[in-house]
């Protein structure tokens, strides 16, 4: 297993799948997207708690200049 460690500090949060806080989650999918103002990466993740096993959450940032 690969642990990853993301700063998403300050970007906005996507999806009412799981509540906002820390969890242990597996990475579903990174893509890059195209923005009106600027690329993004939209990450998509899934529990593997026990309380919240299986649930999505989704985060979005971009590189601010």
């Amino acid at each position: 297993m690969v642990e990853v460690n993301a700063d998403f500090t300050d970007v906005e949060s996507g999806g009412d799948y799981l509540p906002e806080g820390q969890y242990q989650a597996e990475v579903e999918s990174v893509e890059l997207k195209k923005g009106a103002r600027a690329e993004y990466l939209l990450w998509v993740f899934s529990s593997i708690e026990s309380e919240t096993k299986g649930k999505i959450g989704r985060a979005s940032c971009r590189e601010r200049v």
